[in-house]
């Protein structure tokens, strides 16, 4: 008998790589055995094939070791200076190297400010003879491209990161203690020799300038940039923020893997995927950074509504959530008509919310599609009232003077509702994926299933309470509306791929956020 056993240890402190195997072989062998006749005396021996067992043990360990950060700012020179300069008239100091090394793969931003709040507490230069303060800084906003135009009795600084191929103008340099003048800022880590700034320092002197030598203090400090947080250092969806996204790898449209883990950071052929919480109700939804460069749902929205109880929505325009008192709960049960403005407020239905559907079934229970695969999540049918956290007035007036962009919605903070065409829409989500960005009489169902995974439940039918279109249609609201009845969506089926659709407010049509 053979058996394998493996785990995995993980230390967060350096050590190297061990493997053990125990192997224990077990051998019995028959006992001897003498055979004797009553007839005769027979001696004989019968030789009994050994049984054997082996037992084999395996255990792996994953080598992990830590490399701490490091960064230092070396500089040619301890002094900057200007020699000789004549009353009335300009010059510039020896130029100084600063010299930044750092390991930090994500970079650091080098900066300067002049006195140490000690002896220098200003940033003007101070005569030694008698302690008047009679060089003055230029200003942290001044852009002087020769120490010639400054005024009598000023001074400033000069940089340079390209091997003094070219010099920033002069400007003045912010006291200790404040935000330094940025010097060279980089989102990778240096190079193997440094990375080396060039820095000077001019004046200009009046014509009756007191003899003496005149000095301050100036500093530079690099600061290393923190790991960057992505989809996969948050749990929540509240956490989302336009940073979040931007820091997760923008995958290639050909992608179809998904990385779970976040182990492939940098690598395009690979699809984000996580999980993520909505704390309004406790809901998990996959979530994917796509081609376009945005994070959006992978499923539908399944947040429940209670009649004139408060939910948290969400106003991307102002970043800002909001209490939202919806006028009906969502229903369990079909066959209670709509409003075809929505004017009666919001709606939506439930019933199925936890079954799933895939291709023309929907089932009781199902998987959830975190490799592309057949079956999502229905998720809650909401009326374009519901959709956007709005009134049944508010709705059915939106849109009544040509397209009008609604910036609320019931999507979890720092998402929203998919605009109808341009940035954050569902038409440009398409291109990214080369699918058709304008509505064309064709079906592109195949297309939309992974990485996009965006599936069929149908819809709830305003007019009669019917649900049509299950696991055939999909249809998605956008937050435009465009007349007293209508509003964009997503639609498709077999026949047709709609990414800027129009159709009645009162439908109950899925919901899918984007994170702004």
């Amino acid at each position: 008998m053979h058996q394998c056993h493996t785990y995995q240890k993980k230390s967060t402190h350096r050590e190297g790589s061990r493997t053990f195997i125990h192997s224990l072989i077990f051998h019995h062998f028959g006992d001897f055995l003498a055979l004797l006749s009553s007839a005769a005396i027979l001696l004989g021996s019968i030789f009994v094939a050994p049984r054997s067992s082996a037992l084999s043990y395996q255990s792996t360990i994953k080598p992990q070791f830590t490399i701490n950060d490091t960064l230092t700012v070396t500089v040619s020179s301890a002094d900057i200076y200007i020699n000789d300069l004549a009353p009335g008239q300009s010059d510039i100091s020896n130029i100084i190297d600063i010299t930044v090394r750092t390991n930090n793969a994500y970079g650091y931003t080098l900066t300067s400010t002049a006195g140490n709040g000690d002896t220098y507490k200003d940033t003007n230069l101070t005569n030694t003879l008698d302690g008047t303060k009679t060089f003055t800084s230029l200003a942290t906003t001044d852009s002087i491209a020769s120490p010639t135009s400054f005024d009598d009795s000023e001074w400033g600084y000069s940089f340079s990161t390209d091997a003094q191929a070219t010099w920033s103008n002069y400007s003045g340099l912010p006291y200790y203690g404040n935000t330094g003048a940025t010097l060279l800022a980089k989102d990778t880590q240096s190079a193997a020799t440094g990375d080396v700034v060039n820095f000077k320092i001019a004046a200009k002197s009046s014509s009756v300038q007191t003899a003496g030598t005149y000095n301050n203090v100036i500093n530079f400090m690099a600061t290393g940039n923190p790991i960057p947080v992505t989809l996969f250092n948050i749990s929540t969806m509240q956490e989302m923020t336009s940073s979040v996204c931007s820091a997760t790898t923008t995958p290639a449209s050909s992608a179809t893997t998904f990385d779970t883990t976040g182990e492939h950071a940098g690598d395009t052929t690979f699809v984000p995927r996580t999980t993520l919480t909505d704390t309004r109700d406790g809901s998990t939804y996959l979530v994917s950074k796509l081609a376009d460069g945005h994070c959006w749902m992978s499923q539908n929205l399944a947040l429940e509504l209670t009649a004139s109880e408060n939910v948290t929505a969400y106003n991307f325009s102002t970043g800002q959530t909001f209490n939202y008192s919806p006028a009906y709960t969502t229903q369990t049960t079909t066959g209670t008509a709509w409003e075809d403005n929505a004017g009666n407020g919001a709606r939506s239905y439930g019933g199925d919310k936890d079954k799933y559907v895939g291709g023309t079934n929907i089932a009781e229970a199902g998987t959830i599609s975190n490799t592309g695969g057949p079956y999502e999540k229905i998720g809650i049918l909401y009326n374009w009232a519901a959709a956007t956290a709005q009134t049944g007035e508010e709705a059915a007036a939106a849109g009544t003077s040509g397209e009008q962009v609604i910036p609320t919605s019931i999507c979890p903070k720092g998402w929203r509702l998919p605009a109808n065409s341009g940035d954050y829409s569902f038409s440009t989500l398409m291109g990214s994926y080369e699918l058709p960005t304008t509505n064309q009489k064709q079906g592109y169902s195949d297309q939309l299933d992974n990485p996009l995974n965006f599936n069929r439940p149908g819809y709830y039918n305003w007019s009669n309470g019917i649900l049509w279109g299950r696991g055939v249609d999909g249809d998605f609201w956008s937050s435009v509306g465009y007349s007293a009845k209508g509003a964009h969506d997503l639609s498709f089926y077999s026949a047709q791929f709609y990414p800027q659709d129009g159709d009645s407010k009162g439908y109950g049509f899925s919901v899918r956020c984007v994170a702004v």
